[in-house]
């Protein structure tokens, strides 16, 4: 099964005890695609702190309840790694969490807004990604703007599968999954995601429907053919 990403934005976070704030936002790096972290709200107090749960902690989202379970109790959601607005994520990053060592982030947590460090230089030439920075990003292929991303999906596993991209036709819209091995590029100056399929298959391809958040299997475009992923 392949689950959208957007989809559980706003899901209230259930730990093993109790209820405990929202998930916000998603983390994953561009190399392996693979989810590092979901951001969580807490709600403890304001401004309320966003905290950080490891993939291998969060269990089946239940679409009914609306509701992301985690095998944590909800002392241990409280003291999970915080975000803050100031120093920037990375530098929070480099210094608190070492499973995030290496990666390079792009965007600040409360305020999406990129901001430098000087005075750190991080290894490594992938980068962490935010779900809710990159949701509007242009979307390239051969260098010719086709419309902006909407989505990303993950699997049972939380790899990260397929980027959803809506394409702005003259006949309308119409939306894509496209494998993430066919992204080649992603700049945060720009904004935009660079494809390695051309406009022309792009357009041809099999339709994703963005209303079925959750599909047993989805058509995923890869290089010049659709296959069949989820199951």
């Amino acid at each position: 099964m392949l689950t959208s990403l957007k989809s559980l934005l706003g899901y209230r976070l259930r730990a093993v005890d109790g209820h405990i704030g929202k998930v916000r936002d998603f983390h994953f790096d561009n190399e392996h695609w693979t989810l590092r972290h979901m951001a969580v709200s807490t709600h403890i107090h304001f401004p309320w702190p966003v905290v950080l749960i490891e993939p291998k902690a969060i269990g089946r989202p239940d679409w009914v309840e609306q509701t992301v379970p985690v095998f944590h109790t909800l002392e241990d959601v409280r003291r999970a790694p915080r975000l803050s607005s100031d120093p920037p994520l990375y530098k929070q990053v480099h210094d608190r969490t070492a499973n995030f060592s290496g990666y390079i982030p792009h965007w600040t947590p409360m305020t999406d807004a990129p901001e430098l460090d000087t005075n750190f230089v991080p290894q490594g030439e992938f980068q962490l990604r935010s779900l809710n920075h990159l949701i509007g990003y242009r979307v390239h292929a051969e260098h010719e703007l086709v419309g902006h991303v909407h989505d990303f999906l993950a699997d049972d596993d939380w790899n990260v599968r397929a980027l959803i991209a809506r394409l702005e036709l003259f006949i309308g819209e119409r939306y894509v999954a496209v494998d993430t091995q066919e992204v080649i590029e992603i700049g945060f100056v720009d904004q935009l995601v660079r494809l390695s399929v051309p406009r022309s298959t792009l357009e041809t391809a099999t339709e994703y429907d963005p209303m079925q958040p959750r599909q047993p299997d989805v058509a995923i475009l890869r290089g010049m053919h659709m296959s069949k992923v989820g199951k």
